[in-house]
């Protein structure tokens, strides 16, 4: 368990790794649990996954997850069918997501399996994806706060964030409570005009 904040600072390199991250005993909003390139530079450090199905199809999954950040690393989905750089499963609180470089490859198809961000909680509070550079994949960041009907995520902000090369949905998001998103830029496919939508919400 944990009895203060951690932090993994990754050496520069390139890894050929999945990374699960899900409940620790002793975390919480002062105990925070950090996942970050050492020298601060996203280009320095690079996490890359080949998925071949839907049950490896992400760099990072988190699952029932709290108190988390991940800043300052490139996350690279190389599969051809799967393509999620990060997947949020179960429930998700507290969970930052700053200054990253995702990058999957350019879809060639609507399919949800070949979105970049695809966040997906039964319920969800405090996310936050700030100052990332996301590129590739038929959505750029796909939210949803919970699956109850009725639950609306509160705490949801997406801001600053640089999409590109996406084909159908930029950002997607539903079934939030007061989120804010303010200041992305979204670059959609060009070759892409049917049903393409940079925000929807």
């Amino acid at each position: 368990g944990m009895h203060g904040p951690v932090v993994f600072s990754m050496l520069n390199g390139t890894y050929n790794e999945q990374v699960l991250l899900t409940q620790v005993i002793g975390i919480s909003a002062a105990n925070t649990l950090t996942i970050e390139s050492q020298a601060g530079n996203a280009e320095d450090v690079t996490i890359f996954w080949q998925a071949s199905s839907d049950d490896d199809n992400y760099v990072i999954k988190l699952e029932a997850a709290r108190h988390m950040v991940i800043r300052n690393i490139t996350l690279q989905a190389t599969g051809d069918a799967f393509a999620h750089t990060i997947l949020g499963a179960s429930g998700l609180e507290d969970i930052l997501i700053e200054s990253c470089r995702l990058l999957s490859p350019s879809a060639n198809s609507n399919a949800a399996s070949l979105g970049n961000v695809n966040l997906l909680p039964l319920n969800s509070s405090g996310v936050r994806l700030l100052n990332n550079v996301i590129s590739g994949g038929s959505s750029g960041i796909n939210f949803v706060g919970g699956f109850n009907a009725a639950f609306r995520a509160p705490g949801v902000e997406i801001t600053g964030n640089k999409i590109s090369d996406v084909r159908i949905r930029g950002i997607a998001m539903r079934q939030t409570d007061g989120a804010i998103v303010a200041g992305n830029t979204v670059e959609m496919r060009e070759d892409i005009t049917n049903n393409s939508v940079a925000i929807a919400i």
